[in-house]
């Protein structure tokens, strides 16, 4: 599950596209605050969660997020500009940005679930040049 918030909704959306397309996982890209309707039930030690914030609206919601996910076991992965030890030591892994602009950090975000897809899709032994049932249309 990639979570996303504000500009970071349509990238969370992208990078759960991508990891389905390219690594062939299940992914859901959702936002934020519409995350205690029903997605949580998702929610085991298998089924990671990938967040995506600025630091504009990290404390608001995320640190009760975070104890939840603590709760369920779920292993959380933090993609942020924000940088606070009690972040990091509620998360798996953090991956701290430099910090610009809510816009530019998107792409940044962006950047990093593609990679994350490809290298899950090379773990797999998957073809990334070939996905299976992705046909491509080209307009000349």
């Amino acid at each position: 599950m990639v979570l996303g918030r504000k500009f970071n909704f349509p990238i969370a959306l992208e990078g759960a596209h991508k990891i389905k397309e390219t690594a062939y996982f299940h992914a859901e890209g959702v936002a934020s605050e519409e995350f205690r309707h029903g997605h949580e039930a998702m929610l085991d030690k298998d089924f990671p969660v990938f967040v995506l914030s600025s630091d504009i609206d990290f404390y608001k919601d995320y640190l009760k997020l975070f104890g939840e996910l603590q709760k369920a076991k779920a292993p959380l992965f933090v993609l942020s500009d924000y940088n606070k030890a009690v972040v990091k030591n509620k998360s798996k892994a953090f991956v701290k940005f430099k910090k610009t602009n809510e816009i530019t950090e998107s792409f940044q975000f962006l950047v990093l679930l593609q990679l994350l897809a490809f290298h899950l899709a090379i773990l797999k032994e998957i073809d990334v040049n070939n996905p299976r049932n992705i046909s491509k249309y080209v307009d000349h």
